[in-house]
Formats: C-alpha cells, sequence, structure tokens
C-alpha cells in the first residue's frame, strides 16, 4: 500500500521533483548559507561603520568587500543555472564528461564574478563621476554634522536626550545607527536642511579637526613636537 502511494506520487505531474541530484543539492545548499553568513555579517559591519566615525581605508575595504560579496552572488546563480541545465541535457541523453562540466562550472563562475566585480566598480566610478560639485559639497557638511553627532558636539531636536544632556547613548544602539547611515543622503538631498548643514560647517569642523588631533592634548603634544624639530633644527645650525 505504501509503496503503491509512493509511485502514485511520483507519478503526479503538479508535483515538482528536485532537478539536481542530492549532492549537488547539499553542495549548493552548504554554497548559499555560507554566503548568507558572510552577507549577514557585511551588513552587521556596514552598518556600524556607516554610523559611527570611520577613515578612507575602512570604506574602501567595506566597498571592495561589498563588490566580492556581489561578485560570489552571481557566481552562485551561475552555478546553479548550469548544474541544472547539465540535468536537463542527461535527461535528453547529453552527457558530458565529469570533469569537462567541473571545469565549465569553475570558468563560467569565475568569468561572471570576475565580469560582476569590474562591472560594479564602473558603475560607482560612473555615478561618483556625475555628481557635482554642489551635491559634494552639500554630502561633505551632512558628514560633518554626523559627526558632530556621534562625538556629542550637536543634537538633533526630536531625538530623546541622555541623562548627561547628549545623545550618544542613542545614537550607539542599532535604530540609532541605522538613523545615521541615511542622515548625510537625507540632509543632503533635501534643500530645507541645506540652511542648517551652512550655518554650523565653521563649528562642525573644528570639532572634526579637534577629534582627528585628539582634543588639546593632542594639541600640546603636536606642539611640544614642532618645538623639538625647531630647536634641533637651530641646533644644526653653524655658528
Amino acid at each position: 500500500m505504501t509503496e503503491r502511494a509512493i509511485g502514485e506520487l511520483s507519478s503526479r505531474p503538479d508535483i515538482r521533483h528536485p532537478t539536481l541530484p542530492l549532492w549537488q543539492n547539499g553542495l549548493v545548499i552548504i554554497i548559499t548559507l555560507t554566503y548568507l553568513i558572510c552577507e549577514l555579517a557585511f551588513n552587521s559591519r556596514l552598518l556600524d561603520l556607516v554610523g559611527s566615525l570611520s577613515t578612507p581605508e575602512d570604506i574602501h575595504s567595506m566597498e571592495r568587500y561589498g563588490r566580492a560579496l556581489t561578485a560570489i552572488a552571481a557566481a552562485l546563480l551561475v552555478l546553479q543555472l548550469v548544474l541544472a541545465g547539465n540535468v536537463r541535457l542527461k535527461k535528453r541523453g547529453i552527457d558530458f564528461p565529469p570533469l569537462y562540466v567541473a571545469s565549465m562550472v569553475f570558468s563560467l563562475c569565475l568569468l561572471t564574478g570576475v565580469v560582476t566585480w569590474q562591472t560594479v566598480e564602473r558603475v560607482i566610478e560612473q555615478q561618483v563621476a556625475q555628481s557635482t560639485g554642489e551635491f559634494r559639497q552639500k554630502s561633505l557638511l551632512a558628514q560633518l554634522y554626523q559627526q558632530s553627532l556621534i562625538d556629542g558636539h550637536q543634537t538633533l531636536e526630536g531625538i530623546p536626550l541622555d541623562e548627561d544632556g547628549g545623545q550618544r547613548q542613542t545614537w550607539a544602539s542599532p535604530s540609532g545607527k541605522a538613523f545615521l547611515a541615511m542622515l548625510p543622503l537625507l540632509m543632503s538631498s533635501v534643500s530645507r536642511y541645506h540652511p542648517l548643514l551652512e550655518s554650523e560647517t565653521a563649528q562642525n569642523l573644528r570639532d572634526s579637526i579637534s577629534v582627528q588631533e585628539g582634543g588639546i592634548l593632542g594639541y600640546y603634544k603636536a606642539w611640544l613636537a614642532g618645538v623639538r624639530t625647531f630647536i634641533r633644527t637651530i641646533s644644526t645650525i653653524p655658528a
């Protein structure tokens, strides 16, 4: 009875059966899960990066990481399509040697990954080249404003204050980082925020330089280093 029921189910045309063999399905699942884990790690790191102070090296590193994930995703799609196409060809009596199939899959996936990497890079460069000088200026001012919010030098109206009167705890939370990630794009794109950015430009710039130099202590150390350099230079001048 059980065998007859299984046979009837397997003969029904409305039930779709797995196209790939079991080991190929397992391989695709393992690769997909590994990719998803890397994608989740990338999204988490990206949210932390854009919602906090970051260096140009960090941004370029994440950009390369993102392009690599995009290339892997495209190669994974090609992998499934090629494996499924190979199974359909086998059903039609066209059978290729396993070594040939493996080399073809590897070559197509590698080619897809390289083409995707180069395409994404060119698209980014084209978008940057097409941006106007005014938009870049507003984007820079918005980033300075974002940095001042993170450092605690500025507070944003409508956001709850911490016990010390700042908003650092809010910006350290995941929801705060997500808001900060969209803030530069929002403030640089919406014209009614431009007067706010321009009015706070000088103060935000001073605050940014102060943070990069290490504050008053950093200025003092830089002054001491300059004095020592000046004394060494003077001492080398012959009398």
